[in-house]
């Protein structure tokens, strides 16, 4: 491209990282400010009520010497593992409320929209072609971390089998994907596969195969089922393996050290 200008790149991008290193700075001038969080478009800070002004003056301040216009987001409650990986609700009027998330454990599309005559959110689920695995773990993960909801309640209400299948992509290094029987017996797999964790024994297990060496699937279930026909019916699946996963998942991500798996 013509226009491309590595040095003016550079120097955006750098220049913008020194005005937001210029506002933390400026922030923690302010009696009990904590920067939660600072990347390449934002600062994230706690303040006691008592400062909240004091902390927009420094915001105003900034906004007067740097030129640029900053965007608030009131949150009310955080649940954060990482720049990547939060979970939050924001207050965006004065009886409004948005539901935010992010990271690779939340798949499929779940919308948290604000009920302002009951006072709640009203929860939907919608598919997402691009991430689509275990959504049923990432519901209770996201309504556990939100409002401490049980993740048994979220899991044993479920009863539509395609929330509760893991989806498996073979990568390119390997040659194929293999189903162990337990006489031994092996049935080759397509590349990727939808995974169920069966409620009956059934002594099955999956591989990964490259030349001589056997790997296991990563994360795969106990007694796995592997159907890309849809075939299985809700009876056939164990939820308590769901559970213990979903609950895995969360004590990973607040920082707690209780096994589950």
């Amino acid at each position: 491209n013509p226009l491309y200008d590595n040095l003016q790149g550079f120097s955006i991008c750098s220049t913008g990282q020194m005005l937001l290193l210029q506002l933390a700075h400026d922030l923690k001038e302010v009696p009990t400010v904590e920067i939660t969080e600072l990347n390449t478009d934002a600062v994230q800070y706690m303040v006691d009520e008592e400062y909240v002004e004091d902390a927009h003056k420094k915001l105003q301040d900034w906004q007067d010497l740097s030129g640029l216009e900053l965007e608030q987001d009131k949150i009310v409650k955080l649940i954060q593992r990482d720049v990547n990986n939060y979970v939050e609700i924001l207050q965006v009027g004065d009886d409004e409320y948005d539901v935010h998330y992010k990271g690779g454990l939340f798949t499929g599309n779940h919308s948290f929209t604000w009920n302002k005559d009951k006072h709640k959110f009203e929860y939907k689920f919608s598919d997402d072609l691009k991430s689509n695995s275990l959504t049923i773990c990432a519901e209770a993960i996201l309504k556990n971390l939100l409002f401490s909801i049980p993740v048994e309640d979220t899991v044993q209400n479920c009863n539509d089998p395609f929330r509760f299948q893991m989806i498996t992509h073979l990568g390119g290094t390997y040659d194929k994907c293999v189903l162990e029987h337990k006489d031994g017996t092996q049935e080759d797999l397509q590349r990727n596969n939808r995974v169920y964790a069966g409620a009956e024994k059934n002594g099955n297990k999956i591989y990964k195969i490259k030349g001589d060496r056997k790997d296991s699937l990563a994360n795969c279930p106990p007694n796995p089922i592997v159907d890309n026909d849809n075939h299985v019916s809700i009876e056939m699946i164990n939820k308590t393996w769901y559970i213990k996963y979903a609950k895995q998942k969360i004590s990973d991500f607040i920082g707690k050290k209780e096994i589950y798996m």
